[in-house]
């Protein structure tokens, strides 16, 4: 990573850096981007998988299940359309 970079991510961002800031940023990153360098470098082929918990794994049979109609279901919503709940808009 170099500089150049970091402002190009801060402008898409659209986060303003000061000249201090920009450079403690830098700083973090390459640290950062270093140890994920490391990390990649890392190889692990020869040791065998293991878990920290010696649980086995939680499994049900496959049943089948009754399902509350979609009518009953509606009764209790606040606002509905078109067989669906209606929610307020989250997202623009």
């Amino acid at each position: 990573m170099d500089i150049q970079s970091l402002r190009q991510f801060a402008q898409n961002a659209k986060i303003g850096l000061s000249g201090d800031e920009e450079a403690v940023v830098f700083d973090n990153l390459s640290r950062i981007f270093s140890e994920l360098d490391r990390v990649k470098a890392a190889t692990c082929a020869d040791e065998p998988l293991i878990t920290v918990c010696d649980l086995p794994g939680v499994t049900r049979e496959d049943e089948a299940q009754k399902f509350i109609p979609r009518d009953e279901l509606l009764t209790n919503a606040v606002e509905e359309r078109n067989g669906y709940f209606v929610v307020p808009k989250t997202l623009d």
